[in-house]
Order: C-alpha cells, then sequence, then structure tokens
C-alpha cells in the first residue's frame, strides 16, 4: 500500500497527548480519508533527529511518516491514522489470543524489525501500545511507530517488555527488539504480562512449540543469532502447524499442502517454507483436503487471496468423501514481464464449503456469497525471482549505401529489476561517427528502452562492392548488493554478502549488414565497357523482397500502426493496399488503424520481373478504461449540489451509481443528503464482454456549523428567565432541551429550573455535532421579616400568641427547651406558657439551604393564688410543669385568644399552624372522664388547592391527641379540644385523622374535598368562610380518597418476538394496585402504588395490561413490532440483540451490523439510565461493546464483553471516581 502525504488538512479531534506531543485526527481536505498528526511545539534537536529518523523507515510494516515540518511555533509530522487501533485493544486480561492470530501479527512486525536491523535502527520501545493495526479485509495489517523514542526518556524499572539491562539505562540493541516480540507472544498466548525476570517454570502455560520459540527470544534457552532467525523458525512453525477450522471446537476439515522441490533451485534463492517462483515457469502446489463425516458429499470449493489475477490456475470443486483423501494441484506461473516484480507474496488457500453452516454465522465472512463458509485457511509464502532479459537491435535506414549510412540502434530491457549496461558499438574499419554515440554506460528500469542513432561516413569502394557489418555489444553488469537473495518487496537488496567487484556480467550482440555499392571514378574509361555489361547484368536480375513485416506488436482496434520492408534490384516498390504512395527499396510507413483484418501486399518490380509478398495485420480489441471521474466540491453541505464529470474509453455500456446507465463522458448534479459514493464502471463489449474498469470517489456531506450558541444571562436567581440565541447551518435538525425542536436561528426565553449545562444539538441525518452553554441558578437567601410573642411577661399556664413572617424559607420551625414545632413560612400560633419557655427560638432554612436563626427572651411570672377548690392556684403546679393532664382539661376560648392568619398560597405541603387553647379552671372533686372527641370541624368542606383551612375539635377526658395528615404522618400532638391551620397542596380528597398520642387507636376523621382553582371570578372571598360550612364529623364515618393514576407506561414502547418490557407506575390515593395478567409479590397478587416490574417475552401479537387502582383503570398496549430476518453476513453480532438484565437494572439493545442503539435502565446513580449507543468488534460468540449512555446531556462511557454461548456479559464503566465493574445475563423468564 503506497502513501503519500496530504497537502492540505484540517485537524477534528485529540486522540492523546503525552511528552512526545499531541496526536489528532485530521482530515485530508484533497482525498476522502482521515489521517493522523503529531504535533509538538518547537521540539529539541534529539526528538527531532529522532522523528526524522522515524520518516527515514520506508518498509510495509512500519508506519509511514512525512519528515518534520515547522509551523509557526509548532513542528508537525503527517502519518496514515491506524482505525483499528492497536495490540493493545486485543490483548483481553487472563484470556489469551488464537496462536494462528497473534503470530501473524508477531510475523509482521518481525519483518519490519529485519528490515531496521538491516539499516542500522534499533526499535527499543516495542510494546503493544506501539504495535498499530489497519483491517484489510478480514486480515488485521501491522504498522510499527515510535523508533527510537525510547532513547529520549528515563529507562522504566517496570515495564515488562524490556529486557533487565534495559530496564537500568542500558542502550537498546537487536536483542532487546527479540526480548520484547517474546513478551508480546507470551502476553498473547496466556493472557497475562510477562514476569520481570523470567524463568523457564513461568513458560510452562505456554505448549509447545510456542514455549521454545519464547524461550530463545527472552534468552532462556539458545538464543537467535538475529531477528532473521527467529523470522524464519516463526514462518517454518506457522506452516507447519497447518490451518485449523474457522471454529476450532468443530474441526470439520484439514488443509495441507506439498511444496514443490528447491532442488532446481539455485542455493542462494532457496528458503524453507518458501515457494519461488521463475517468471515463466509453471511451479506445483499438491494440496490435501481431509474432512470430517460431517463433510461426508459436501461440495468444497477453493480460493486464493493475494495472489495477482491470472498466476494461477482455476481450481475445480472438490467432493468430500469419509475417511478418504483428496489432493487437488495448485499450478502457479509468474508472467515473464518487465511489470512482475521480485517481491515476497503471502497468499491464503481458502476452502469454502457450499452447505449452509446449520450453527449459524460462525465461519462466514462478511464478503462471501450467501450459502458459503469457510472451513479452512492455509497460508503460503511465494518468493518471485528476478530475471534478465535485454534486446538489441541495430536496424540500417536502407541496406544498400554508397559513402554514408545511418543506422538505428534500441535497446529494450524486458527484466523485472532495473540493469545496469554497458554498450560498444564497432564500426567498418575506416568509418567516421558522424552523430551518436559508439561507448556509452547507462541503467534501464524495467521495460525501459534506449534508442540512438549513428550516422557513419563510409570510405569509398572502388571497383567492387562490399558488405559491412556493424557490430553491436551490450555487457549487462549485476549491481553491488544484487548477489545476494535479490530485491527485496520495496527494491532494496535482502541482507547477503556483498557482490564481487568488478561485476559478473553477460552479453548481449546484434549486427546490422550493410551493402556498399562500387564507386565508377571518371578516369577509369578502360573499365566503362565492363562497367555497363555489369551495370547491364545488375539491371536485369530479378528483384528480391529481404523483409515486410509489422513494427511491434499487433496493434489495438482503431490504433495507427507502422509497416516495414527491405528490397534489392527493384525499381519501383508499392504496396497494393495503400495506393498512391511512394516507396523506396526500403523503408516503414504508417497506417491507419483497423477495425478488422486486413492483408497487404508488397510488390517489387524490375525491368524485367516483379516479386510479391503477403502480410496479414490482424487488430486486438481494445480494453474498456476510465479516464476521468471527479466531484466537485469533494465536501458540500446538506442540500447543496455537487457534479459529477466522467469520460471513458472503448466501452460497451458504462454505469455510474447511482445514477444507473450513463453515456460514456458527462456531468450530473446532485443534492447532498449524505454521504454519496460514486462508482463509475466501463464494460467491454464482443469477445472482451468480461472485462471491465472501475473508478470510484466519494462526495462528503460537512457536518453542521454551530456558529452561535449563548445563554442571556448566565447566571440569575430563581423564577428568573433566560434568553438563549442560537445560528445553525447546513442541519437539518436542531434540538435544546427543554425547548425540544428548534429553527435553524433564532432567540428563544425559557425560565431554568435550577443550575446545569444546556447542549444544542444540530443533526444533518448523518452526523450531530453539539455545544454547550451552562446557566447558574442561585439560591435567595431566606430572611426572617418579623418574629413577636405577645404578650413578652406571659404568666406560666396562661395563653400567649407567637406571630412570624418570613421570605424565601423553604421550612421553619419553633424551637424552646426540647420542643420543637414545624410551622409554615408565615403565621400565628397560639401556645399555652409553661416554665420551659424561657427562650423561644424560630429557625429557617431557604434553597441555600443555610439555617437562619432568631431568639426571643420571655419573662415568665407565676400565677396567682386563689381561695377555694376550683381556683388556678389549685392546679398552677400542674401547668407550670406543662403536663398533658394540666392541658387535657382546658375548655374553649373566645375568638380573641384564638385569631386566625391566612398562609399564602405558595406554602409548603401541608404546613400547620398549632393553636393550644388556655386552661380553664377545674374542680378537683370531679372525676376526669376517658378521653372523647365529641365534635371535629373545618373552615370549609369544599376548599381550593392554596388556600389555609381551619381544623377545629372537642374533646373531653384526659390526654393529649395527634393530629395526622392526608399521607400518615405527624402534624403535631394538641390538646384535648384545640385547633389549627393547614395549607392545601394537591387535589382530591384529604383526609385529616385525630388519634391518641399512645397506642393506634383513631378518635375521629375528617375529609375535605380540595379543587384545583378556578378563575379570578370565581374564587369564594377569604371572608366568607365560616366555621358553620362543615358539621361535626361521625369518628367512625371516613371519607374514601381520590385514587389518581399519574404514569402507567412501557419500555421499551414496542418489542420484536422474544422481547419482554418493563411496566413503570405512580398512583396516588391508593395503598395497592391490580395488573391484569401479572401477579405482584403481595399475598393477593398485588403490586405497591408506585414500581416497575417486567412482561412476558413477546410472541405473535400484541400485549395489553389493564392497571386498576381505587375504581380506576388504565389499559397500556404494547405493539409487536415486524420481524425482518438479516442474513447471518450482514449481522454477524445477532446473538447481543435483545434484553439482558444486571444487578441494578436492564439493557436493551438494537443491532445493525457492528452499530448498537439502545436504552439502560438504572437505579445507581453514578450510572444512571439512558440512551445507549456504540460499536461491536471482536469474534461473534465473545463480541466487545465500546458505548456511551447519555443521561440529561451527560455521556457515561462504558466497555463490556458478551459471551453469546453463556449469555453472560461483563466489563467496566466510568464512575464519579473509578472505573465500576459489573455484569448481568439473559433473564430466566420466557
Amino acid at each position: 500500500m503506497e502513501w503519500s502525504r496530504p497537502q492540505r488538512l484540517e485537524l477534528v479531534h485529540l486522540l492523546g497527548e503525552g511528552w512526545g506531543g499531541s496526536v489528532y485526527a485530521a482530515a485530508d481536505l484533497d482525498a476522502p480519508r482521515l489521517v493522523a498528526v503529531r504535533l509538538v511545539g518547537v521540539p529539541p534537536e534529539p526528538l527531532a533527529a529522532t522523528l526524522a529518523l522515524g520518516a527515514a523507515q520506508l518498509h510495509p510494516h512500519i508506519l509511514p511518516l512525512s519528515l518534520p515540518e515547522e509551523r509557526q511555533d509548532h513542528v508537525l509530522s503527517v502519518m496514515p491514522l491506524a482505525e483499528a487501533g492497536s495490540l493493545r485493544r486485543l490483548l483481553t486480561p487472563g484470556a489469551g489470543m488464537p496462536p494462528e492470530q497473534i503470530t501473524d501479527l508477531i510475523r509482521q512486525a518481525a519483518d519490519a524489525l529485519v528490515f531496521a536491523h538491516t539499516q542500522g535502527t534499533v526499535h527499543g520501545n516495542l510494546k503493544p501500545e506501539n504495535v498499530l493495526l489497519e483491517a484489510r479485509g478480514e486480515q488485521l495489517w501491522v504498522w510499527l511507530s515510535d523508533f527510537g523514542l525510547n532513547s529520549l526518556r528515563p529507562p522504566d524499572p517496570l515495564s515488562p517488555y524490556q529486557s533487565a539491562e534495559q530496564r537500568v539505562g542500558g542502550k537498546a540493541t537487536a536483542h532487546d527488539d527479540l526480548y520484547a516480540l517474546g513478551a508480546l507472544l507470551f502476553e498473547g498466548l496466556s493472557g497475562g504480562p510477562l514476569p520481570l525476570n523470567p524463568g523457564l517454570d513461568d513458560l510452562l502455560v505456554l505448549g509447545d512449540p510456542w514455549r521454545k520459540l519464547a524461550a530463545r527470544c527472552l534468552g532462556l534457552s539458545v538464543p537467535f543469532p538475529d531477528m532473521a532467525g527467529f523470522l524464519g523458525q516463526l514462518r517454518a512453525l506457522h506452516l507447519a502447524a497447518g490451518v485449523q477450522g474457522v471454529a476450532a471446537s468443530t474441526q470439520l476439515l484439514s488443509l495441507s499442502a506439498e511444496l514443490p522441490s528447491t532442488d532446481d533451485v539455485p542455493a542462494e534463492d532457496a528458503e524453507a517454507g518458501v515457494t519461488v517462483l521463475r517468471p515463466g515457469d509453471t511451479r506445483t502446489i499438491t494440496l490435501t483436503l481431509r474432512g470430517a463425516p460431517e463433510l461426508d458429499g459436501e461440495d468444497i470449493e477453493l480460493e486464493t487471496e493475494g495472489l495477482p489475477a491470472g498466476w494461477a490456475a482455476p481450481l475445480p470443486p472438490v467432493t468430500l468423501s469419509a475417511g478418504t483423501e483428496a489432493l487437488v494441484a495448485l499450478r502457479l506461473t509468474a508472467p515473464r514481464a518487465p511489470d512482475t516484480a521480485p517481491r515476497r507474496l503471502d497468499v491464503t488457500v481458502l476452502a469454502l464449503g457450499t452447505r449452509p453452516d446449520p450453527a449459524g454465522t460462525d465461519g462466514a465472512a462478511a464478503d462471501l456469497p450467501a450459502g458459503r463458509r469457510v472451513l479452512a485457511r492455509l497460508p503460503l509464502a511465494l518468493r518471485v525471482l528476478p530475471f534478465v532479459d535485454s534486446v538489441l537491435e541495430l536496424r540500417p535506414a536502407q541496406s544498400v549505401v554508397r559513402r554514408s549510412a545511418t543506422v538505428a540502434l534500441s535497446l529494450r530491457n524486458r527484466g523485472n529489476r532495473a540493469q545496469q549496461y554497458n554498450l560498444d558499438v564497432t564500426v567498418p574499419p575506416g568509418a567516421v561517427v558522424g552523430h551518436g554515440a559508439v561507448r556509452r554506460q547507462f541503467e534501464l528500469a524495467p521495460g525501459g528502452e534506449y534508442h540512438d542513432t549513428l550516422q557513419l561516413r563510409l570510405p569509398p569502394a572502388l571497383l567492387a562492392g562490399r558488405t559491412l557489418h556493424v557490430l553491436g555489444v551490450v555487457h549487462q553488469l549485476s549491481r553491488p548488493g544484487d548477489a545476494g537473495r535479490g530485491p527485496t518487496a520495496l527494491g532494496a537488496s535482502a541482507p547477503g554478502p556483498s557482490a564481487p567487484w568488478p561485476p559478473v556480467h553477460s552479453a548481449v550482440q546484434a549486427s546490422a549488414r550493410l551493402d556498399q555499392r562500387p564507386f565508377l571514378p571518371w578516369w577509369a574509361a578502360a573499365l566503362l565497357a565492363s562497367a555497363a555489361l555489369a551495370g547491364g547484368v545488375w539491371v536485369a536480375r530479378p528483384p528480391s523482397i529481404g523483409e515486410f513485416a509489422l513494427v511491434g506488436g499487433a496493434p489495438a482496434r482503431g490504433e495507427a500502426f507502422t509497416l516495414t520492408w527491405r528490397t534489392s534490384g527493384a525499381g519501383n516498390v508499392r504496396i497494393e493496399e495503400l495506393p498512391g504512395r511512394t516507396l523506396g527499396e526500403s523503408g516503414q510507413t504508417q497506417v491507419p488503424g483497423l477495425q478488422a483484418a486486413q492483408t497487404y501486399t508488397l510488390i517489387a518490380s524490375g525491368p524485367l520481373t516483379r516479386q510479391t509478398r503477403q502480410l496479414t495485420v490482424s487488430p486486438l480489441t481494445p480494453a474498456p478504461r476510465v479516464t476521468a471521474l471527479s466531484v466537485t466540491p469533494a465536501q458540500a453541505a446538506l442540500g447543496q449540489t455537487v457534479t459529477v464529470s466522467w469520460a471513458t474509453e472503448n466501452a460497451a455500456a458504462v454505469t455510474l451509481a447511482p445514477f444507473g446507465s450513463v453515456p460514456a463522458s458527462g456531468s450530473r448534479e446532485l443534492t447532498l443528503r449524505r454521504d454519496t459514493r460514486f462508482e463509475l464502471v466501463a464494460r467491454g463489449g464482443g469477445d472482451l464482454a468480461g472485462q471491465q474498469d472501475r473508478s470510484v470517489q466519494v462526495a462528503a456531506l460537512r457536518p453542521p456549523q454551530i456558529a452561535r450558541f449563548v445563554m442571556t444571562p448566565a447566571t440569575v436567581t430563581p423564577g428568573q428567565p433566560v434568553t438563549v440565541s442560537w445560528q445553525v447551518s447546513g442541519a437539518s435538525r436542531v434540538r435544546l432541551s427543554p425547548l425540544g425542536d428548534l429553527p435553524a436561528s433564532g432567540n428563544r426565553t425559557f425560565v431554568p429550573r435550577a443550575s446545569g449545562n444546556y447542549t444544542l444539538k444540530a443533526s444533518n441525518g448523518q452526523t450531530e455535532v453539539m455545544a454547550a452553554a451552562a446557566v447558574t441558578v442561585t439560591a435567595r437567601p431566606a430572611r426572617i421579616l418579623a418574629f413577636t410573642v405577645s404578650p413578652a411577661a406571659p404568666v406560666i399556664g396562661q395563653p400567649l400568641t407567637v406571630r412570624w413572617q418570613t421570605a424565601g424559607v423553604r421550612s421553619a420551625e419553633l424551637r424552646w427547651s426540647d420542643q420543637r414545632q414545624t410551622l409554615p413560612p408565615s403565621g400565628d400560633l397560639s401556645l399555652i406558657a409553661t416554665a420551659q419557655m424561657g427562650r423561644l427560638s424560630l429557625v429557617v432554612q431557604g434553597e441555600s439551604g443555610v439555617p437562619v436563626l432568631l431568639t426571643r427572651t420571655l419573662t415568665l411570672r407565676a400565677p396567682r393564688t386563689a381561695a377555694g377548690p376550683s381556683s388556678l392556684g389549685q392546679t398552677s403546679a400542674a401547668q407550670g410543669s406543662g403536663s398533658p393532664a394540666s392541658q387535657a382539661t382546658a375548655t374553649r376560648p373566645s375568638a380573641a385568644q384564638a385569631p386566625a392568619a391566612q398562609t399564602p398560597a405558595s406554602q409548603a405541603p401541608v404546613g400547620q399552624t398549632p393553636v393550644t387553647r388556655s386552661p380553664a379552671t377545674a374542680s378537683p372533686a370531679v372525676p376526669v372522664p376517658p378521653l372523647q372527641i365529641t365534635s371535629f370541624t373545618a373552615s370549609a368542606a369544599r376548599s381550593t388547592v392554596g388556600q389555609t383551612l381551619t381544623l377545629r375539635w372537642q374533646g373531653r377526658g384526659n390526654g393529649r391527641v395527634v393530629l395526622l395528615g392526608p399521607d400518615g404522618r405527624s402534624l403535631g400532638t394538641f390538646a384535648s379540644t384545640a385547633q389549627t391551620r393547614v395549607s392545601l397542596t394537591r387535589t382530591g380528597t384529604q383526609t385529616f385523622t385525630l388519634g391518641r398520642t399512645s397506642g393506634a387507636e383513631r378518635l375521629a376523621r375528617l375529609s375535605v374535598r380540595v379543587v384545583a382553582p378556578a378563575s379570578p371570578s370565581a374564587v369564594t372571598p377569604q371572608g366568607s368562610r365560616g366555621d358553620t360550612s362543615a358539621g361535626p364529623s361521625t369518628p367512625a364515618a371516613p371519607t374514601t380518597p381520590v385514587t389518581e393514576i399519574e404514569k402507567f407506561v412501557a419500555f421499551p414502547a414496542s418489542l420484536r418476538s422474544g422481547q419482554f418490557a418493563t411496566l413503570v407506575w405512580q398512583v396516588r390515593g391508593v395503598n395497592k394496585v391490580f395488573i391484569t395478567g401479572l401477579r405482584g409479590p403481595n399475598a393477593d397478587g398485588s403490586f405497591p402504588p408506585a414500581g416497575q416490574t417486567s412482561t412476558p417475552r413477546a410472541r405473535t401479537a400484541d400485549q395489553s395490561f389493564v392497571l386498576s387502582a381505587g375504581g380506576e383503570r388504565v389499559t397500556l398496549r404494547v405493539p409487536l413490532q415486524a420481524v425482518v430476518t438479516p442474513s447471518p453476513a450482514a449481522q454477524p453480532y445477532a446473538g447481543v440483540a435483545g434484553t439482558w438484565r444486571h444487578t441494578f437494572g436492564g439493557l436493551a439493545l438494537r443491532i445493525e451490523g457492528t452499530r448498537v442503539t439502545g436504552t439502560l435502565t438504572s437505579v445507581r446513580p453514578d450510572l444512571p439510565g439512558g440512551s445507549v449507543r456504540g460499536t461491536l468488534s471482536g469474534d461473534a460468540g465473545t463480541p466487545v461493546l465500546n458505548a456511551f449512555v447519555r443521561a440529561d446531556g451527560v455521556d457515561t462511557a462504558l466497555v463490556v464483553q458478551f459471551d453469546v454461548a453463556a449469555q453472560t456479559f461483563s466489563g467496566v464503566y466510568a464512575g464519579r471516581s473509578a472505573q465500576v465493574r459489573w455484569s448481568g445475563s439473559r433473564p430466566e423468564r420466557d
């Protein structure tokens, strides 16, 4: 794969950063690809030199780097983006990798290190993070990175990938790279890192032969002499091990190969386990197939991967029989052509089963036809040898000459490697070279040509003609370094001894014949007669045709070509099919292209006779070709128009996806809605109907742009509105919680409930971008506006009145001694003065949570003593102590002693203002009856949410009572005859209960109907309420509370077959609910008023559930989705889809290829429930999910590995302070 440095870059996002700079993912603006960019703030000289050293390493398995470039105050280096990550991603603690996978990756790394060591470079920092991976089809391609960077850092004494000498600061050597490969092999096979000081006992976890291989790498056994020795041993073990079935547990097919003999291969070219190919020769590899009984009678198809087209004959299908072997001959022929470069090829032979796999998708590959599965893979190593083939030609312009001659010289290198030549041309004696070089040294690339023209001045032939020869000799020299094992894949010489000098060479010869006519001088009069006679004989001789041929190979259809001829003794030369052309005795002429075969006749005429010769030219059909395909612009915004232009040649049919059939050339426009791939296919016709040429271009959809997103103001108080302003371009949908979908730009105002980050999301249907803005809601401090106690010097046992007013209060409390009374934000309260009320404190708290305290000190006075058994003096002791007995004998005070205060409508739920009546004189001689409630009334039988209700009751007997609110909570302890005020915050029937302070006995209940507030004109004035609007209640006649079903939903809202849903409900006014078709945890099969439960698995129809509570019924329908069964090749991770149960919730996943979406339910605060999005990778039986859970605009990362066979999963998620492990499984219920 050839990599070129991009010219224009745009940074996309940060990949990582460290001491060696920051690495970003960047978009190549000239091509649809992503690259990686390392940015370093002006580095020191050693770092710059090390980066330049990495850029100089050119090998297929070394990460290509551009030379460091200074840009302003940074230095950048560009490299390809390894989208498959690094080897660290494949290493799972406690679980080893398949031997064939880890050894293949280490083989590629060792191949790169052999090259680097040959160049005198040591890596010194080999670890899983520096072994980068790129997915190429089903294989992983290795790139080694960070050459030499370890020498710039202090030694790491805890690194398991460095030898003991390197960990204490020793300089890295080639043997340290071997040690690191042994550590990687150990960790890949065992699932754990290598101990710092390993011994042979530590390697017992590895099986043979890998244990011996690792021991030699680590120096625990006979070490390898160099990296090349390790690579050869690894390749031999890899080939000897053969290839197992795709599923290791089935062992369905055994595939092995018998390599051809290397007896006819020179010793320096032979290599163990490698098949050597000479271009032009055929080598045969015998494949042996042995199948399990399950494959009896099945047709097995054999295919090759990694082999150029036309190098191997098609392999016939093989039908296996139980207990027998099948032999197949694989014949390989490398073309003897200049483009057959000497290189090494890694080829894989695939054995494909034709029966569907009964176990599912195991063994199927995404690029195989439907119904095919891979039963076995056999890797083969091939090496193409160089060959030398040179052609030298000398061709005179005219074969019959006099004093001058012109000779055309051409030399063609038809070998597959560059060749040096020494040219030496020998001219006839006495000839003078007027133009051209007769000695020259030069080099020709494979397929290269050299042309020159020699113009010669010949000495005269006085009396008779003569034949002259021009001889050309080319000496082929082998360059220094070519005497080894031949060029490597990059054209560099492989390691080997230096070639001797002067080099061994071979010679190629060619000659040109010149027939020189004699020259007759004027003074040779005596010879005129003989000359005339000789001239007559010369003229009378019959003409001859020496050559009539086609220059070069057969032309393509419609391509012009050249005919050449050479005659002697002809007075007239013509080609019958080309009338009107004047031709010499020898020469060339160009002929227009042909559409069909044509025969040409050359006629050479003399004075008496003539000679003819025919030549048939058959044109070749040209192959179809794509000459141009471009997309303008290459990247566009949503809705923008792109123009596609194309041109083809020699095509019978042209298709352009997504348009379909198109003319041979032209242009089309397309409105861009998503990334669009344009594929142009030019197909041939006639005898080239099977040939085609393809070209692909991609128009990328530019992500949406958020130009503006601001919140004004950024800090507000509760209830204060915020204005959000935004401007987005290139988006089809713009969303902002809590405003929902928005136009592309505008302003909106809303009131935030609490501080937080708000995220604006812009999507074009393919890419979603986000911008965040924060709003801070500051809480108002609590304030006490008024706090009075009247009288300031109360008499013990007499009533006192407390009045207060606050602002910004969430809770208020009155405290004295060890007593506490919960209060509404404002109001008044009547109490009976006791000896413990020397200090009354009002404590309030606001939204900020900071308490505010205000204290009033009272001057308590003792009661006066009066004569007679009924005077207060007889009960003063009891009253001063505040005992329940003294307060239980109190009589009802006047209205002036119990003033009512209206509580504002914004009070907290069900607050109370207890009013305790002052005691009256009581005769100690009268017996105290048991506690009884004779009257329990409200100021109104019907009230409105937000109003304050006054509750009054009268009782007789000894003791105090407790008042319970509608939710069963205590509102305070009061005397048997008292009154209090409560705030109403909910609609429906609200029931208040009076009971004893000890025990569960209920003395009286009172129900009040509460409705929502109507329009202002319908509100009843406060003064219209009276104590007579609600009569006394009967303690034994309770009123039924109003039932309200607030929530009854299913998650997910629809199901696929085999899934189950989670029902969630919340009901007020009842203590239990029933759901049809489901049985709850209670003895009667009911559920609590709020909770969740799972439904049965969906089968073939929709599901309906009815929730019944207090006479109310709600029906919930969960529809069944239509099932679309994907093909096994399209859904390799189908076993992960569906519902999973974990220790604190559920997980529902949907799978589309490798993309995962779904929902997580959770009760943990550090992993809140939300939507799941991510990707799957790895083996279909144990895939790994990398995903994010989004809840309230916050993403939480998680990594999970599934075991499809065991129906379990385990992984970690990013908690608030550390990674947290979690696990789950499939639910057991059907």
